[in-house]
């Protein structure tokens, strides 16, 4: 099933995510263990690696990395709530693309890589 971001599809091959903490580990003299300090939890970062059809869809999802406003992103799982676009690579598939729904055999295909931060 096809994903969107910000209503743009995306046939996503890949979705990572990832969720650290910013911590501290304090060395306490005399001590045979250290002390960790949490300070907080970041919000949650995602990496998805799909396939955008049409030079048009790539331009848009590029502009949505500008930062200033959160899209929204919806999986084969429902709603995953508002991402921004932290950066976007892509590279230009040669061929036609085939089995996508709604493509023709001229338009673009790519393979997008999208780092993305919840809002």
């Amino acid at each position: 099933m096809a994903h969107t971001l910000g209503g743009h599809t995306l046939y996503v091959t890949a979705d990572d995510g990832a969720n650290s903490v910013i911590h501290a580990e304090l060395n306490v003299l005399d001590s045979t263990a250290s002390t960790i300090q949490h300070f907080a939890k970041p919000s949650d970062r995602r990496r998805l690696v799909a396939h955008v059809i049409t030079d048009a869809t790539m331009n848009s999802i590029k502009a949505l990395s500008s930062g200033s406003a959160a899209a929204n992103y919806t999986s084969d799982q429902g709603s995953q709530g508002n991402y921004y676009i932290i950066s976007v690579g892509s590279k230009r598939l040669r061929g036609r693309p085939i089995g996508f729904d709604g493509s023709s055999p001229t338009d673009s295909a790519y393979i997008a890589t999208l780092d993305m931060i919840k809002a």
